[in-house]
């Protein structure tokens, strides 16, 4: 996980994020942190998550799914309502 540099913001904090889709784990345990001056890429091959992952973060996920986190926030407001779990 970054920490802060030169009294930068995270832009976002990601921090164990997993998400299952009908009981099959589809992300796992995943962590990031992006700085408000950075510029950043996620790259990986199809089907790897990277849409699910970024779903994930706006709240687009499907339906019966389970999002589990210790931590989502975008500029230090959290993106779970300050819940570890979410069912949709």
């Amino acid at each position: 996980m970054n920490k802060k540099k030169n009294g930068a913001k995270f832009l976002v904090e990601v921090q164990n994020l997993s998400l299952k889709i009908e009981n099959k784990k589809i992300l796992k345990n995943i962590s990031f942190s992006i700085l408000t001056n950075e510029t950043v890429a996620i790259v990986g091959e199809s089907g790897s998550g990277k849409t699910l992952t970024a779903l994930s973060l706006i709240g687009l996920i499907p339906n019966n799914s389970l999002i589990s986190t210790n931590k989502m926030s975008f500029l230090n407001t959290s993106l779970t309502n300050n819940t570890e779990k979410v069912w949709r």
